[in-house]
């Protein structure tokens, strides 16, 4: 004997709900209009008024160029296009000091 849970139930009966018969026509072909719709009913059950993305602090822009610039390192001292790997890690590093050396501390220029 087999048994089923109670949720392989719940995605049956939902599975079961989601399969649209009245759009369906002999030919197996759906009209644009009614294929929208039962898309539209699919996505209010399945995600309701939408998705939350998830938000995380990204890394400010000086750091994620010293993070390229290390990884292209890394890819030139594995034998990955050495030269031109390491010239462009160079070039970023000089823009990301650049950038460092350009910040001003908000502390600093509120002062008045």
């Amino acid at each position: 004997m087999s048994k089923i849970c109670y949720v392989d139930k719940q995605f049956a009966q939902r599975s079961l709900e989601m399969i649209d018969h009245s759009i369906l026509s002999p030919s197996g072909r759906v009209s644009k209009r009614a294929r929208e719709a039962a898309q539209e009913r699919a996505r209010r059950e399945f995600f309701g008024d939408g998705l939350a993305f998830p938000t995380q602090e990204q890394p400010p822009e000086a750091e994620r160029l010293l993070l390229r610039a290390a990884e292209l390192r890394v890819l030139a001292d594995g034998g990955m296009k050495p030269r031109a790997y390491r010239r462009k890690a160079k070039e970023l590093e000089a823009l990301a000091a650049e950038m460092l050396v350009n910040v001003v501390p908000a502390e600093v220029g509120n002062r008045e």
